[in-house]
């Protein structure tokens, strides 16, 4: 009986407790989801900010703070889910600057160059200098880098000095003198001499296989015919392999050449993601 007056009394004394601290209230619970977040556990911080949406659901800050949550683990996509649930319907003016600071991050992390461009020039981000960012991100990662130079040129001093807008200059310029590959024009160098195709596409090692091996198996293929004639099992087999290696050649220059072109767009478009996701606009 006294163990089970005890444990009564504690039962009584925690749960008084537990009601004056309310350790699960939404000020406690702001507190934890923040500390999650700033220690880049954002797993474990999405699901304490769903409690506070819930607890309140007109918060932008809460909201905010999820979508980069979801951004920060590595699913810009069920961010881009939950922005439309929530503001698919909210006018622009309405938006703190946070908000939609975050939706240029999201759609540069997306690669959505169509959708910063056209909401940039419907002004949907709010303001000229966040649309500017858009406009240029998208530009950029169109691979339109001239279409970026002339609105740069064609923005205001107040928004053109600024200093995030700045820093797209020298990116404009990069991406103004990189010449891409031709696929079609690989294909025809690597059909007139094996390998040209891969060294055009700036992989000259892969090039230089690609002629071994091509120039090689018919080299051998040719003297098997010319020692047996048609009858030379070892002319056939190495006839195949030399066609074999000659078809794959010239299939390899178009997937070099379209390569070149993805590291070189891949690297503008880190560029534009360290101006606009990774610091602060």
């Amino acid at each position: 009986m006294i163990r089970l007056s005890n444990l009564f009394l504690f039962i009584i004394v925690f749960t008084g407790i537990l009601k004056s601290q309310n350790i699960f209230d939404e000020t406690h619970t702001a507190k934890f989801a923040d500390y999650l977040f700033d220690a880049q556990k954002y797993s474990l911080a999405i699901d304490e900010y769903y409690k506070l949406i819930f607890l309140n659901p007109d918060t932008f800050y809460y909201k905010e703070k999820l979508l980069q949550s979801y951004r920060l683990v590595g699913n810009p996509q069920k961010e881009y889910e939950l922005f439309n649930k929530f503001f698919l319907n909210t006018g622009v003016n309405t938006l703190p600057p946070e908000i939609l600071k975050e939706k240029i991050k999201m759609y540069v992390a997306l690669n959505l160059s169509d959708d910063l461009i056209n909401d940039g020039k419907k002004g949907l981000f709010g303001n000229s200098t966040l649309n500017s960012i858009a406009i240029l991100s998208g530009y950029l990662l169109a691979n339109h880098p001239d279409s970026a130079s002339r609105f740069y040129s064609s923005l205001p001093n107040s928004v053109a000095n600024n200093y995030t807008v700045k820093a797209f200059v020298p990116i404009i310029e990069e991406a103004r003198h990189i010449k891409l590959k031709k696929p079609w024009l690989a294909a025809i160098l690597s059909t007139i001499l094996p390998g040209t195709g891969k060294v055009y596409s700036g992989f000259v090692w892969d090039g230089v296989v690609s002629l071994i091996f091509t120039s090689g198996s018919g080299f051998v293929a040719y003297r098997g015919f010319a020692l047996k004639g048609l009858s030379s099992i070892i002319g056939w087999v190495f006839a195949g392999f030399t066609a074999f290696y000659y078809l794959g050649n010239i299939y390899g220059s178009v997937k070099a050449a379209k390569r070149y072109n993805e590291l070189k767009k891949h690297k503008i478009y880190h560029r534009v993601e360290n101006i606009v996701v990774n610091n602060k606009l």
